[in-house]
This record gives structure tokens, C-alpha cells and sequence, in this order.
């Protein structure tokens, strides 16, 4: 056995985002590794078929893709990419075919989700105040750099750099069939899009609409009527809330998120609101533990999970950290709750079918920096192997 060196950095390949199809018969994931000659991270879109455990390459390019998901027909992938400088959305027919700009904002798309029609796709997206999402601003390289007035306690972020102070995230859609891209909020807030219902007929947005967000540490949640922007208020507490997922039914909308009541020392949660009566039950009162992926793990890229999975019989999976592992866990609305992945793991990435009996999970360990498996209940399967 010899000892680590530096050029083994550039052996070492993060995997990341299992996506499950609709039927359940194929899954995504990004690939992302080091380019040694340019100095720079490259990902890739990367399918398995799960009948083969076979993997191929979807796309390629010295570019980053991240969040790829399904259509609902399981028929087109969309996907975020930055090959033209700014993340945009890309469409990719599943049965062959070059991947299609969608989006060409000036400021790049931050989130998206699919319509269940399968022609719409909503999105947030950044925009100067006063724009729309077809400007776009002339590039001039001989532009020199401008001093920033900061009129705000909250200006800069980590990752980010200084944030804009004239712009605010929107939310809006692009119909796939016409490529018209029409805004959905307005004002100069910042609005994120939460949640897409399956029968396309409501969304969850987060927005915090005090004028001074400088004393404000919260993020409300709205559910909205898409035809009359009708809004019912989820949960309007002091504390940030996000990560909203609709139940099958569209019955209940599972989110995260931390009521403050210690601080930055509180622990997030797993909430359920139920969309007929209006109230909200917290899932995880009981366990002494964050909701959620806390493990610091610089290997994987851009790795990202989903704040909770519903089963069709409305049961859930949830990451938790607990002494110091990551592990997948398994709730009903009945207050069942017990752990679905073994100890001295880190899941950083996972989806689960309907019915709730297979998962596609990406573990890593001590041993192995990260693999994506099939999890059949309590019997895995290995379906990628790019860690040697």
C-alpha cells in the first residue's frame, strides 16, 4: 500500500444526483471529475439502465451540468449547464437527440421543475429591477470594474461573492412547444420556487416580503393558486422553511426547515402540512437530531438530495445526521420513524420509487469516497463504480 499523493486528485470522480425515471426502470446521475490541463471541474449527465446495471454517457463537453430530472412521462431530461458561461435550462429527448437551450437569461436559471403536462417548466431566476427575462445586457470586456454601495447588512455570501443589490429572484415559466417565457411573481423580492403539485394546478413558493430584511431571519411559504395567484399562508414563523415536496395525492407538502427556537443552534425538521385542513405537524419532534445533510464533504460536487421522498401510501424518506453519519430514514404520518441505512455511512444523495420498496441511494465511507447502489429494503446493489 503506498501512500496518498497530489496527482491523485485528479483520479478521484465525484458522483452524484440519482434520479430515478418514472417507471423506475432507469436512473441519472452527474459525474463530475478534474480536468488536469484546464485546471477546472467538468460534470456530466451519466444514465443507468437498472434492468443491465449498463452506464452511458449522456453528455460531454468541458462544461458543468447539474439538477437533471424527468419529465412526468419519463420521455425528455431537463437539465442546468453552464455552457454558455451562465447556468441555463437544457431539454434532452431520452430516446436519442442533441440537448436544447431552453433559456438564455441574462443571469442564468437557479431552480427548476417540470409541469406535469410535460410542455411547461417553472423556474426562479434572478433579474435586475425593472427588467424581464428577455434582456439581455451587451458584454464589454473593456468595461472596468465598478465600486459597490452597500445599503444593506445583508451583502455578501459564501460561494457567492458580493450579492447583487439591484436584482431579485423571480419565478416564472418557459412553454417548451412556443419558447415563450412568461413571468409568474413580481416586486422586488426574492422568490423561490418550492414545489410544482402533480396536478399542475398549484406551486410553493418561499418569499419574505418585509421591506428591511436586515433583523429578518425567516422565509415564509405560500401555497399559490397558479390560474388566480390566490396565496394560503404554510407556515409564517420566524425561521427559514424550503425543500417543499407535494405528496403523490397532492393531499400533503412535506418541507424542512427550523423554527429558531435556540438560534443558529436549532435544529431543522421535517414538517407535513395538510392541504384540506390547513394544519401543520412536525415529523422529527422527537428525535434529538438536524433534518437534513450537515456532514462537510469537499470530494463531492455540487451533490444534492431531496429535503424528503413520498411514497405512494404517503410514507416518507429523509436524510438525518446523527454522530456523525448521514443516514437515510423512514416516517409515516402515523408517527412511525426509524432509520432505512446502516451506521458509519454519509448518504449524500438518494431517490426512492412510488412504491417505496427500492431506492437509488449515493453512500460514501471511510473506505469508498462515494458509489451510488440499489437498495432493495436491506439488500444493495453497486451501480456505478468510478472510485478505483
Amino acid at each position: 500500500m503506498r501512500n496518498l499523493q497530489v496527482d491523485d486528485l485528479f483520479k478521484l470522480q465525484s458522483v452524484t444526483n440519482p434520479q430515478l425515471s418514472p417507471d423506475g426502470k432507469e436512473a441519472l446521475f452527474i459525474k463530475t471529475h478534474i480536468d488536469e490541463e484546464d485546471n477546472k471541474y467538468i460534470s456530466n449527465l451519466y444514465h443507468i439502465d437498472l434492468s443491465t446495471n449498463e452506464v452511458t454517457q449522456w453528455t460531454h463537453g468541458k462544461h458543468r451540468v447539474s439538477s437533471p430530472k424527468w419529465s412526468v412521462d419519463g420521455k425528455q431530461i431537463a437539465f442546468l449547464s453552464n455552457r454558455d458561461d451562465k447556468n441555463q435550462l437544457y431539454i434532452l429527448p431520452v430516446r436519442g437527440g442533441e440537448a436544447k437551450k431552453a433559456t438564455s437569461f441574462d443571469k442564468g436559471v437557479s431552480s427548476f421543475q417540470w409541469s406535469p403536462c410535460g410542455t411547461k417548466i417553472w423556474f426562479d431566476a434572478s433579474l435586475k429591477e425593472g427588467r424581464d427575462f428577455s434582456f439581455k445586457e451587451e458584454k464589454n470586456d473593456k468595461k472596468k470594474p465598478e465600486p459597490v454601495r452597500v445599503t444593506k447588512m445583508k451583502y455578501k455570501m459564501d460561494g457567492v461573492g458580493l450579492l447583487p443589490q439591484d436584482s431579485y429572484k423571480q419565478i416564472g415559466f418557459v412553454n417548451l412547444e412556443t419558447e415563450e417565457v412568461t413571468q409568474f411573481t413580481e416586486g422586488n423580492f426574492q422568490h423561490s420556487l418550492q414545489a410544482v403539485s402533480n396536478d399542475g394546478q398549484h406551486l410553493v413558493i418561499g418569499v419574505n416580503r418585509k421591506e428591511n430584511l436586515d433583523h429578518e431571519f425567516r422565509q415564509p411559504l405560500f401555497l399559490v393558486n397558479v390560474e388566480t395567484k390566490e396565496e394560503t399562508v404554510i407556515i409564517e414563523e420566524e425561521g427559514y422553511y424550503g425543500g417543499a415536496r407535494f405528496s403523490l395525492d397532492d393531499n400533503y407538502i412535506a418541507f424542512v426547515g427550523s423554527d429558531r427556537a435556540y438560534q443558529n443552534a436549532s435544529h431543522g425538521h421535517l414538517y407535513v402540512y395538510d392541504t384540506k385542513r390547513g394544519n401543520t405537524i412536525n415529523i422529527t419532534e422527537s428525535i434529538d437530531a438536524p433534518v437534513g445533510d450537515y456532514t462537510a464533504a469537499d470530494h463531492q460536487q455540487s451533490a444534492s438530495a431531496p429535503s424528503a421522498v413520498w411514497t405512494k401510501d404517503n410514507d416518507l424518506y429523509f436524510q438525518l445526521s446523527t454522530m456523525g453519519d448521514v443516514r437515510l430514514y423512514f416516517a409515516t404520518l402515523e408517527g412511525e420513524l426509524y432509520p432505512a441505512t446502516p451506521e458509519n455511512e454519509h448518504v449524500y444523495g438518494y431517490d426512492v420509487n412510488a412504491e417505496g420498496d427500492f431506492a437509488l441511494v449515493a453512500i460514501s465511507d471511510p473506505v469508498h469516497p462515494g458509489e451510488i447502489y440499489q437498495m432493495y429494503c436491506n439488500r444493495r446493489k453497486e451501480s456505478s463504480h468510478f472510485i478505483q
